[in-house]
């Protein structure tokens, strides 16, 4: 029974880390295309330099998030067994560790996730960021 525990909390541990680095994966994609509406919005003349310094903040966070997951993925939890009158105890220890471990590691995702956040409302903030601005050959032959 211990020992299906000990391979339960590695099972655990590498299903839960994995899908918060899918999550990570699915916020650089979005981060993606806010970055690629920020140049959209540049090139049309529109001040985005609060959007770039929100996007470069959520890269550094992205990151950040991105190596705790890779170190949590290569953590793992045996259960130290000194003797039987301490087993609960040592899979109590265990289990805690584990739950303590993955909690920290949500709590990297959830600051990408906020950075993420703060770009997007940053570009929102952003008055006519998709409108394209006509080009003076157009203005002219249009005269």
């Amino acid at each position: 029974t211990v020992e299906r525990l000990d391979n339960r909390f590695t099972e655990i541990n590498t299903k839960q880390t994995n899908h918060l680095l899918n999550t990570l994966t699915r916020l650089e994609e979005l981060l993606g295309k806010v970055s690629s509406r920020v140049d959209k919005a540049s090139v049309n003349g529109k001040d985005v330099s609060a959007v770039r310094t929100a996007v470069e903040k959520a890269k550094t966070e992205i990151a950040a998030a991105r190596i705790a997951l890779e170190a949590q993925l290569k953590k793992t939890y045996p259960i130290q067994i000194t003797d039987e009158a301490k087993l609960k105890s040592a899979v109590a220890t265990a289990r805690e560790a584990l739950n303590k471990d993955l909690k920290a590691a949500r709590e990297v995702v959830k600051a990408a996730h906020k950075a993420v956040v703060d770009a997007t409302r940053n570009l929102k903030a952003v008055p006519e960021v998709d409108k394209e601005v006509e080009s003076e050959t157009e203005n002219t032959s249009n005269n």
